[in-house]
């Protein structure tokens, strides 16, 4: 089980490509479950109420982009779940085989919000992780600029 992470003796763990809604495996003791990540849901299995309790942090842990703004200069707003919005500025990550195309104009403002993978996406695959937009929307955090 490929585990992210092990407290109060939960074992968390997520497997590359795995089937939809976007979910986390949690096993505590003998039992285990299969959590939805947008909802903390138990999809399948069963956890004590303490141990699921415990995996609530982990739902909580992982940001939702909810909404983006592709601006000039090649930054992008973009507006998590819990609220916190800020720009992103792309302009020096824009490398590598999957970003380099990014660099058209044209192409980086088909920036969209996946409903799915709750983060932005580029119409020739690439993505963001969330993570690095919500620490990225932290240092510039408010209004559009």
């Amino acid at each position: 089980m490929p585990e992210l992470t092990r407290f109060f003796g939960i074992i968390i763990a997520m497997y590359y490509n795995d089937h939809s809604p976007p979910h986390f495996h949690a096993k505590y003791g003998d039992d285990q479950a299969v959590i939805r990540i947008d909802t903390g849901e138990v999809i399948d299995g069963n956890l004590s109420a303490r141990a699921l309790d415990r995996t609530s942090g982990v739902v909580t842990v992982i940001p939702r982009v909810v909404e983006v703004k592709p601006l000039a200069n090649f930054c992008l707003w973009v507006c998590v779940m819990d609220g916190t919005s800020g720009t992103v500025d792309l302009a020096q990550e824009l490398w590598g085989p999957m970003f380099e195309p990014l660099a058209n104009p044209d192409l980086f403002h088909q920036a969209m919000v996946d409903p799915e993978l709750e983060t932005v996406v580029w119409p020739n695959g690439a993505d963001l992780s969330p993570e690095f937009l919500y620490q990225m929307a932290l240092q510039t955090p408010g209004k559009i600029i």
